[in-house]
């Protein structure tokens, strides 16, 4: 038997801010100076014509979206039987990737903006655009669409691009459960499942991606899309997040996303959680020492564990049989060779104060 201990997270909440502030040197018509929208002491800058865009904390420079920001990448025709993951643009196995797209860098931009928006018209070249739209939400967080036009003819969108600069010092944290570091600098981050051989094994997977990314001077940028995605983080250069998204056939749906800022980086979790809803603390019995059972665990052995942890007063919450308690993979049952009555086992296991759980795979 071994005694698994629990995995615990800390949530931190910054109090709540109770006004918004929202300003624009700009105005429904294109203007030659800089164009403003603030949410509290945090504020979004529009170069003329939206060239330009910068997250900042009052003077301070958090994230910069250049003119080679945002990209889209095009193919001659969309093919419901092709892969448009974008992680294989990126790691290869010698093979070419499915769908290798010719990425369209923006020609010209024309900004216009009100009091709490700003909208920037994107022109692809090709006959292609697209329009960035950006909002005030919340003080500190700003809504964001990329929504491109479905070109009528022919060149298709498979990919959405963003490509913002950070620091070139600065750690980069959120991503969800991954196995290799904390921090991604320097790593790319599959918004889905991967078979990845390098970094995955049965002993080390990422079960948990989170489109989150948090840079360690207060800043957060958050994709809200279902789609197959990458945070390719400070990899190509020390500067540069580039996040990927293969849209397809959804394209035309556009690429929705925020921009976070806060006064110290684990305030911007509070901002996410105002997008997507709080988590709810865990049952108290989950964060006490599990005993686990592994490969070799049978009906006997579990009792006579539950019975050994009340004589010696071991303060345990819950027992655990872990994977080959099945009758075959996917049977989803407890092998009743080596569980002959496994209804009387759970209810001795309750009525020792215990919980029980087991391991099962599709």
């Amino acid at each position: 038997m071994r005694v698994m201990g629990p995995h615990r997270r800390l949530l931190l909440a910054a109090p709540a801010c109770l006004a918004i502030l929202a300003c624009s040197s700009g105005s429904s018509s294109p203007s030659s100076s800089t164009t403003t929208l603030t949410a509290g002491g945090y504020s979004l800058v529009f170069s003329a014509g939206g060239q330009t865009i910068t997250l900042q904390r009052g003077s301070s420079t958090l994230l910069t979206f250049p003119s080679d920001a945002f990209e889209l990448g095009v193919v001659d025709s969309l093919d419901d039987g092709l892969s448009y993951d974008p992680f294989w643009l990126e790691h290869t196995t010698g093979s070419s990737p499915p769908v290798q797209p010719t990425w369209l860098d923006v020609q010209s931009t024309d900004l216009t903006s009100t009091t709490t928006t700003a909208d920037v018209a994107l022109d692809f070249g090709q006959g292609i655009t697209a329009k960035l739209s950006f909002a005030v939400a919340a003080t500190g967080r700003f809504s964001a669409m990329l929504l491109p036009t479905a070109p009528s003819t022919g060149s298709q969108i498979a990919y959405v691009r963003l490509r913002p600069r950070a620091s070139a010092t600065e750690a980069f944290y959120g991503m969800g459960e991954q196995e290799d570091a904390v921090d991604s600098r320097g790593q790319l981050r599959p918004m889905q499942l991967e078979a990845i051989s390098i970094t995955e094994s049965p002993d080390n997977e990422a079960h948990f991606p989170i489109p989150l990314l948090i840079g360690t001077n207060g800043w957060g940028l958050f994709v809200q899309s279902k789609r197959v995605g990458l945070f390719d983080v400070a990899r190509k250069a020390d500067d540069l997040v580039e996040v990927t998204y293969g849209t397809a056939e959804q394209s035309s749906q556009g690429l929705q996303f925020h921009l976070l800022a806060a006064d110290a980086p684990v305030d911007v979790t509070k901002l996410y959680y105002d997008i997507t809803g709080y988590p709810r603390l865990p049952a108290q019995w989950s964060l006490g020492p599990w005993i686990r059972r592994d490969v070799d665990q049978n009906q006997a052995q579990v009792l006579d564990g539950v019975s050994k942890m009340q004589t010696l007063d071991l303060p345990t919450t819950a027992i655990w049989c872990d994977r080959r308690d099945e009758s075959g993979v996917g049977a989803f049952d407890l092998d009743p060779t080596r569980f002959p009555d496994p209804a009387m086992m759970i209810q001795t296991v309750h009525d020792a104060g215990l919980r029980f759980a087991v391991w099962a795979g599709p």
